[in-house]
């Protein structure tokens, strides 16, 4: 273990969560003071974008977790992480730092690839036509990436639907919210594969065109019921494709004493392991909520 250069140890201690890191401080290796150091000088930080209309300027705001701003040239990549990228909230004028949007790309950008850990990515639901520019330009620069957790986002067209398919497609994407309008048939198609995947932990379509199917709904019940889940929260949201009466003959053995949920005018539930998966319907009746 001697052998092992710092630039290995210290490589490996900037993967790690701040939990792994405080275990490796109280081992007595050579971990334990890299991993203290790594863990004094991390800072976690949110980045929120906007341009203006001709598409030339880009508003930078960088904040830790605090709400303290800093510039961009002041990120630390040996330390620095980004978990949260923002596009098109806010006005502009708002924003204490602009760049040009060629400085943008040949600066801004690659430190904000290579600095994105456990991300949320959030794009402004009622976005402007001029967003279209850098919302693609963001798609761009994190298209494969593996550190994108929970994506909220409209559709601005553009690349944005095949940065979502793909995203999906990696695996790595824990929570999904699509909405607006115009969603592609190509995006419709690739949610039950999100439903499927060992990440997944909750999908919110109720403000979009997408819809919510049969095989979607059972694959989360049948999730459920095996334990899949161990969080409480809303799992699945948004308007059905299938008659929610349909719902009264999925696993009717597990929905127990709330199989005589139609006296009540009500939606089933399903029971396992004394937990309780509900099924509600949104506001209006316009659709179907799942939730634990």
């Amino acid at each position: 273990m001697n052998s092992v250069p710092d630039v290995f140890l210290d490589a490996v201690c900037f993967q790690l969560d701040r939990s792994d890191l405080e275990c490796l401080k109280k081992t007595s290796t050579r971990w334990s003071s890299n991993a203290g150091a790594q863990n004094s000088k991390r800072r976690e930080l949110k980045v929120f974008l906007d341009v203006n209309q001709e598409g030339s300027q880009v508003g930078i705001r960088i904040e830790d977790l605090k709400g303290n701003t800093l510039v961009s040239s002041a990120v630390q990549p040996k330390s620095d992480r980004f978990t949260l990228i923002e596009i098109g909230f806010g006005e502009l004028q708002q924003f204490p730092e602009e760049k040009s949007m060629e400085y943008f790309k040949k600066k801004v950008v690659p430190v904000l690839r290579s600095l994105v850990f456990k991300c949320t990515f959030s794009c402004a639901t009622v976005a402007r036509p001029y967003h279209r520019k850098i919302s693609d330009l963001i798609c761009s620069a994190l298209h494969g990436h593996s550190q994108l957790v929970n994506i909220t986002s409209g559709n601005l067209g553009g690349k944005c639907p095949e940065f979502i398919e793909h995203q999906v497609a990696l695996g790595h994407l824990k929570a999904l919210s699509l909405r607006g309008d115009a969603w592609p048939e190509a995006v419709q198609a690739s949610l039950k594969s999100f439903v499927q995947s060992p990440r997944f932990q909750s999908l919110n379509l109720r403000w979009s065109n997408l819809t919510v199917d049969f095989d979607m709904v059972s694959c989360v019940v049948e999730r459920f019921l095996k334990g899949n889940f161990t969080k409480s929260g809303k799992l699945l949201m948004g308007k059905l494709s299938f008659p929610i009466h349909s719902l009264a003959d999925l696993h009717v053995e597990e929905q127990g004493e709330y199989k005589e949920w139609r006296r009540f005018r009500q939606l089933p539930a399903w029971t396992s392991s004394g937990r309780r998966l509900n099924a509600s319907y949104l506001p209006g009746k316009k659709g179907l909520r799942l939730y634990l």
